[in-house]
C-alpha cells in the first residue's frame, strides 16, 4: 500500500526526533554519515518499524473487498451477510458419439466411469449408457478427467476406446464442442460476484438467476433478460432468457443442463427461464501505443494486451465492445502504473455490436497485436 511510511520516511522521522531532541549531542551529519554507528542505529530502527508497517498494510489490505487477494479473499466473501464462494477448477463435458458399424456383438452397456479418449484429452462417461440390440449409434455424456480449458475440445474430434468394452468396433467423435473447462474462479471474477451478493439475495430476479447459473463451476459467464413480446416490445412474455458460457464464450447441452438443475433455487415460481448457450465472436485487435520516455516498451506492451484481453473476454452475452473500452482497457491504471500514455485504436475500425444476446464478443493473444507511435 503506497500510502504507508516506508524505511526512508522512517529514517527521516528517526533524524528529525534524534536532531531535535533537546540536550541531544548527535549532529544530524552524523546521522547521516552512511556506515556511521549513529546512521546505522537510525536504519535499524527504520527497518523494523517499516517491516512492521509492511505486515500491519498486508492485514489491513485482507480486510477490504478491492484489495484482498487469494484465500483471504476467500475468507472475507465466505464471511459476507450473503456468502459467495469461489468456483473450483472445472472439468469440460461432452457429449460424445459412439458408432458401430454393426450390431453382431448385440446388446451391452458404456458403464458409467467408462474412459476413452477424445481429441488428447481423457474422458469418463458420466451415467450408464444402454445400447440395445440392433443399436448402432449412442450418445454418452461424459466429462473430462483433468480440469481447465484444454478438455474444450473441439467438434469432430477423433476419439479412441479406453477399457474393456463387449464391442470394440465402436468409433468415437464428438458432434459438438467440448465446453465448461474451466480454471479456478480469479480473484477479479470472485470479488464481482461478491459486489452482487446483495442483489442475488433475493431469489426470483434477474441477478439471482444469473448468479444461479454462476454457481455451476462450468460456467464463467451468465446474463438473464426478461422476454418481451415481439409484437408490441413494452410487453413483457412473462419469461426470461438466461445465456450462458465458458471462459472461452462457449458451451454445450450438458453444461445447459447442469445449469437448468441449479436454477431451481434461484428462477421465481411459475416464470419459465430458456438456457440458451454462448457462443464466441473471435474479434483481432491492433492496436498503437504511446509511451512514457525511458520505460520498457517490450514489457510494457504485453502487460497492455494482457489488460486488453482480460477486459474483452468478460463482455456479456449481446455487450457491444467499443474502441474506447479496448483502449481503456490498455491504459487501466493511468500512465505512472502502465507506462502508457496513449492507445489508439486501428483494429477494429469500429465498435463490435453482436448479432443477437447469444454472441459473446472474445480475443486472445494471438488476436492481438499493436504498433508503437
Amino acid at each position: 500500500m503506497s500510502d504507508l511510511p516506508s524505511w526512508s520516511d522512517f529514517a527521516e522521522i528517526g533524524i528529525e526526533a534524534t536532531i531535535t531532541t533537546p540536550g541531544s549531542r548527535i549532529s544530524e551529519d552524523a546521522l547521516r554519515r552512511e556506515g556511521a554507528d549513529a546512521n546505522i542505529g537510525v536504519n535499524q530502527k527504520a527497518a523494523m518499524a517499516a517491516e512492521v508497517t509492511r505486515q500491519l498494510g498486508d492485514v489491513g489490505a485482507g480486510l477490504f473487498l478491492d484489495t484482498a487477494e487469494g484465500e483471504r479473499l476467500d475468507r472475507l466473501c465466505a464471511a459476507l451477510p450473503f456468502p459467495v464462494y469461489r468456483n473450483a477448477a472445472a472439468p469440460s463435458l461432452v457429449t460424445a458419439r459412439f458408432t458401430r458399424p454393426n450390431a453382431t456383438k448385440g446388446a451391452g452397456t458404456i458403464g458409467k466411469g467408462y474412459r476413452f479418449a477424445l481429441g488428447g484429452q481423457t474422458f469418463e462417461a458420466m451415467a450408464d449408457v444402454p445400447v440395445g440390440t440392433g443399436v448402432l449409434a449412442v450418445d454418452v455424456a461424459a466429462k473430462c478427467t483433468t480440469t481447465g480449458p484444454a478438455g474444450n475440445v473441439a467438434a469432430g474430434a477423433s476419439g479412441s476406446l479406453g477399457g474393456a468394452l463387449w464391442d470394440t468396433s465402436f468409433t468415437i467423435t464428438n458432434p459438438v464442442k467440448a465446453a465448461g473447462g474451466n480454471e479456478r474462479e480469479s480473484d477479479p471474477a470472485l470479488r464481482a460476484r461478491a459486489r452482487a451478493a446483495h442483489e442475488t439475495a433475493a431469489k426470483g430476479t434477474l441477478a439471482a438467476v444469473e448468479n444461479g447459473a454462476l454457481t455451476v463451476d462450468q460456467v464463467s459467464f451468465a446474463v438473464a433478460y426478461n422476454v418481451v413480446n415481439p409484437a408490441d416490445p413494452s410487453a413483457l412474455q412473462y419469461a426470461v432468457e438466461l445465456v450462458v458460457s465458458d471462459t472461452d464464450g462457449n458451451s454445450n447441452a450438458a453444461m445447459l443442463a447442469l445449469v437448468e438443475t441449479a436454477l431451481d433455487e434461484y428462477r421465481g415460481g411459475g416464470i419459465p427461464v430458456t438456457i440458451s448457450g454462448g457462443s464466441p465472436i473471435l474479434t483481432a485487435i491492433h492496436v498503437r501505443f504511446t509511451f512514457l520516455a525511458g520505460v520498457d516498451t517490450v514489457t510494457r506492451a504485453s502487460e497492455a494486451i494482457d489488460r486488453i484481453v482480460a477486459g474483452v473476454n468478460v463482455h456479456r452475452g449481446g455487450e457491444v465492445l467499443t474502441l474506447e473500452q479496448i483502449s481503456a482497457y490498455a491504459m487501466q491504471g493511468g500512465p505512472d502504473v502502465t507506462g502508457v500514455v496513449n492507445c489508439r485504436v486501428e483494429t477494429p475500425a469500429d465498435n463490435v455490436t453482436p448479432a443477437s444476446n447469444t454472441s459473446l464478443i472474445r480475443t486472445s493473444r494471438a488476436l492481438v497485436t499493436y504498433g508503437v507511435a
